[in-house]
């Protein structure tokens, strides 16, 4: 008969050290696991945050300019300046309120509503024809009657375009001082239209709602860290001197959590219409200059929290150190922070009288 033999201790330590130790790099696997899929949705919502703002950008981007390839006129105290209807600074160190913007760009662009040439009838922003030549108010196509509706309002901005020039005339006043004309605050001045050279407007001008908006970085006072903020210009002077300076009111945040705004202009120098020949410029100066063909933008955005490992360790490697873009460059000091970046370019056939 066999006698029964038992587990001696030794072989039942060692199954207890066997047992806990694939416990325990079975817990660790899955700890890890779980890190890696908290990191990949963190870093998402990084990429989806500078794919987001820069899409809000290109948007407003493709239409600015339009009627203004040849320029655009402003009237600033009390004189007319020519200007680009895109244009802004390179790598600002501080914003309008003193703040740190982290050597970012703004950006500005003037154009027409997005409902610039649809029916006047049904249509908020549509544009309407100039029937009478000359300088002054408006003289302009019947505004349409119910059950239609005006497309301007009284105080609206228009860009009243020959699609060469443009010329921003502003705080509009409807059926003033007769049936369908247009007064404007730039009214006044002497010589003032989009084209001076031939007397002032034109029969067959087109007046369309304009939209004048600037792209910033500024702190978000509720995160504390920096955004992407819009805000709606107007005439006058900004903190540098520019002649467009946005309304405090309009200022909102776009999207949070951005840390780099970076433009490049793209600009044919000779009027080649060749992109062999274009060249790269940063920051675009307000007085007009002839050539740009087409802008880049790009976006860095960061995650809203630092990325820790499965040790509770802030992670820092060369995949959470700031980005170099365009010609900021920056010190790659990691600080846990991962980054999206979006980049896009979009071309300005608007700028193009070849396109008229």
């Amino acid at each position: 008969m066999t006698k029964a033999r038992g587990v001696t201790l030794l072989e039942l330590m060692i199954a207890i050290s066997i047992t806990v130790t694939a416990i325990g790099a079975t817990m660790g696997l899955v700890g890890y696991t779980g890190v890696l899929a908290r990191h990949a949705d963190i870093v998402a919502e990084s990429n989806n945050s500078a794919r987001l703002a820069g899409d809000s950008i290109a948007a407003v981007l493709r239409n600015s300019g339009m009627g203004g390839g040849q320029g655009l006129y402003l009237a600033v105290g009390g004189s007319t300046i020519m200007v680009n209807p895109i244009h802004g600074a390179d790598n600002l160190s501080l914003n309008y309120a003193g703040r740190s913007v982290n050597s970012s760009d703004d950006l500005w662009l003037i154009g027409p509503d997005k409902n610039a040439m649809r029916d006047s009838c049904n249509s908020k922003g549509a544009y309407v024809s100039v029937i009478g030549a000359g300088l002054g108010p408006l003289s302009v196509m019947p505004f349409p009657s119910s059950p239609c509706t005006n497309p301007f309002v009284n105080g609206d901005s228009l860009l009243v375009t020959n699609m060469n020039k443009s010329a921003l005339i502003t705080n509009i006043a409807l059926n003033s001082p007769g049936p369908n004309q247009i007064n404007y605050n730039e009214s006044a001045i002497s010589g003032f239209s989009n084209a001076p050279e031939r007397g002032g407007f034109q029969v067959g001008d087109m007046a369309l709602r304009a939209r004048v908006v600037h792209f910033y970085l500024d702190v978000n006072p509720l995160t504390n860290r920096l955004a992407l903020w819009q805000a709606t210009g107007t005439i006058g002077p900004d903190f540098l001197g520019r002649p467009l300076t946005d309304m405090a009111a309009s200022r909102a945040v776009v999207q949070d959590f951005i840390e780099d705004f970076q433009v490049v202009y793209w600009v044919d120098p000779t009027l080649s219409n060749d992109p062999s020949q274009y060249v790269i410029q940063h920051g675009m100066p307000h007085a007009y200059t002839p050539g740009v063909r087409s802008v880049t933008i790009s976006v860095v955005a960061t995650t809203a929290k630092k990325l820790i490992d499965q040790n509770n360790q802030v992670t820092l490697s060369n995949a959470t150190a700031p980005k170099s873009v365009a010609n900021h460059a920056v010190v790659a000091t990691p600080d846990g922070l991962m980054r999206g970046i979006y980049t896009r370019r979009i071309e300005i056939p608007n700028l193009m009288s070849s396109n008229i």
